[in-house]
């Protein structure tokens, strides 16, 4: 997903050095520190949050750098970030344990969960599946019809609908092409599926069992939040404090706002079948 936000986290999985692997110090402060901060430096990044997991362990958790330019606030693991599309990993991680627990297949046809679905083309209404809403193989080009969503005044269900108006640039299912407003739809069926709104599986399955405690479901929420990074935009090689996005409509694709203490346990509970803290 594009985006104007230039603050981020990071969450370098796994870090397969030999450094890594003892743990030791003098390389996170000799060597990682340096790197990091220079990269700021020449990507013109206020402020980032790194975390790095290993063998179900944090090796690394800390912020560098500043969450707002021209502020003396620094970043640390409990700084909150818009997380954009990695959203989509939480949302697709849901709709796999509602089939693992037997409420749906992968192969569903959306219109079985979304009885509303619609595509240019009729004759795919019925074929479209959840996987393929999941995996942007519907036909969509890359980004097709997201700057008439994104920070628009459009409800989840239009921006739908208005999806279902375009006309796919490939054949369906014949080329990958980025589709956020698939998403939206995803978000839809799990209500469906699951007699559950989106929001509450995310908060109900993934962020509570996990211990995310400081992780917001939508972007709306980020505004009232303590301990936030700026959202900043480079314009002719001047950065500047922009407003966050707005995302709550397509939320499934990319509201998520989380810290990367956080993400570890999210990260930890990937890389582990599901289970932190011996806890599955």
């Amino acid at each position: 997903m594009k985006t104007k936000q230039l603050l981020f986290a990071i969450a370098l999985l796994l870090f397969q050095t030999a450094a890594f692997a003892q743990k030791s110090p003098d390389f996170i402060s000799d060597s990682l520190d340096a790197y990091i901060m220079k990269g700021l430096e020449g990507w013109n990044i206020p402020g980032v949050a790194v975390c790095i997991v290993k063998d179900g362990k944090v090796v690394l958790s800390k912020g560098y750098g500043l969450k707002e330019l021209g502020a003396k606030d620094k970043v640390d693991e409990h700084t909150l970030f818009m997380i954009a599309s990695n959203t989509k990993a939480m949302t697709g991680t849901i709709m796999a344990m509602l089939e693992q627990e037997k409420k749906c297949s992968m192969d569903d046809a959306v219109s079985k969960w979304y009885p509303f679905f619609k595509m240019k083309d009729p004759t795919l209404v019925h074929k479209v599946n959840l996987t393929d809403i999941v995996t942007h193989r519907m036909g969509m080009e890359t980004f097709q019809g997201d700057f008439m969503y994104i920070d628009s005044d459009l409800n989840t269900k239009q921006v739908i609908e208005k999806m279902g108006q375009l006309k796919p640039i490939y054949d369906f299912r014949s080329k990958w092409g980025y589709c956020n407003a698939g998403y939206a739809l995803a978000g839809e069926c799990i209500l469906n599926i699951s007699g559950k709104s989106w929001e509450d599986n995310m908060r109900e399955k993934l962020f509570q069992p996990l211990g995310m405690d400081r992780t917001l479901v939508f972007a709306s929420e980020l505004k009232s939040a303590k301990n936030k990074a700026t959202a900043h935009t480079n314009e002719n090689g001047i950065l500047r404090k922009i407003p966050y996005g707005e995302m709550d409509a397509m939320a499934p694709a990319g509201s998520v706002c989380s810290s990367v203490h956080d993400l570890s346990r999210y990260m930890i509970a990937l890389l582990d079948s599901g289970r932190i803290d011996g806890k599955e």
